[in-house]
């Protein structure tokens, strides 16, 4: 079971991607608990929250906003792992998802108290479900990709084991575009539906 797990993980290079993954989340954490205490100690953020969600999640359920909305992240993730930079970028993208987020719901439970934390769980829950596992295993392998771009523009002449981009890699991809592709039909059928039940909540 071991040897099968590494192999699920390994990427081309000799290089795990379960070492880059933790990395990746503790990037994730780290913006989450610095949106969370700059929300916890700020002052009226009413507006910040307000203006901040109006990036993380779309009012507007029309097919292509929410798509737009699911796939931003993602997409800026995806494409930083194609340039050899990508392993500076793609950890502060992470830590930008991971602020945004938790300052948001921490806002929303200043606000509201503690129906502001079940508001939130309405807004932002199938996100956290089913994108969040798409954005941090993009960005693990991004992260990866990136570095062997790096490795072989700094040193001239250095060869890999393996291709940079196998069918592997690829294969990820469209597995993540398959979930990204459910959670903006869930975005816009769902969602709708528990934030009305939050709100309803929220003004009884």
């Amino acid at each position: 079971m071991k040897r099968i797990l590494l192999k699920v993980w390994d990427l081309p290079g000799n290089t795990a991607m379960l070492p880059v993954l933790v990395f990746i989340c503790i990037c994730f954490i780290i913006g989450a608990i610095t949106g969370s205490v700059i929300a916890a100690n700020g002052g009226d953020s009413t507006q910040i929250a307000s203006l901040i969600t109006d990036y993380t999640v779309s009012s507007d359920v029309s097919f292509w906003r929410v798509l737009a909305n699911v796939f931003r992240f993602p997409i800026i993730i995806l494409l930083c792992g194609f340039c050899v930079f990508g392993a500076v970028f793609i950890p502060a993208v992470v830590a930008l998802r991971g602020f945004l987020l938790l300052f948001t719901i921490t806002s929303f439970v200043r606000i509201f108290g503690w129906h502001g934390l079940l508001f939130s769980a309405a807004l932002f829950g199938i996100q956290c479900l089913l994108l969040l596992p798409c954005m941090l295993m993009l960005a693990a392998q991004g992260v990866v990709s990136a570095s062997l771009l790096f490795s072989l523009a700094s040193s001239k002449g250095k060869k890999l084991s393996g291709s940079i981009f196998s069918s592997s890699y690829f294969s990820r991809i469209l597995v993540c575009v398959g979930v990204l592709l459910i959670c903006t039909l869930a975005e816009m059928f769902i969602t709708p539906s528990l934030v009305s039940a939050a709100l309803g909540n929220i003004l009884t």
